[in-house]
């Protein structure tokens, strides 16, 4: 019998804000003191800003300042903001 055993090890590691991310079509800058999310689809798409620094996001890909303005350029346009 063959057994795999797989051990996490938890780091700690030092990022800086904002910080950028990315999963699937979800969009993320995320501050000490606040999260924006923007979710663009075809289909559907919102802006929600959350008044605390969400950890969750931190471990999604992370994307560039500008991919994040080009979401929300893009969100802009789907929804006529101005």
């Amino acid at each position: 019998m063959k057994i795999t055993i797989e051990k996490k090890e938890m780091v700690e590691i030092e990022i800086s804000f904002p910080r950028y991310a990315r999963n699937g079509s979800h969009y993320y800058k995320i501050e000490e003191n606040q999260t924006t999310v923007l979710f663009v689809s075809d289909m559907e798409h919102s802006f929600t800003v959350h008044g605390y620094m969400s950890k969750y996001p931190l471990s999604y890909m992370v994307i560039t300042e500008n991919e994040f303005s080009a979401a929300l350029e893009e969100l802009k346009s789907k929804i006529n903001l101005i």
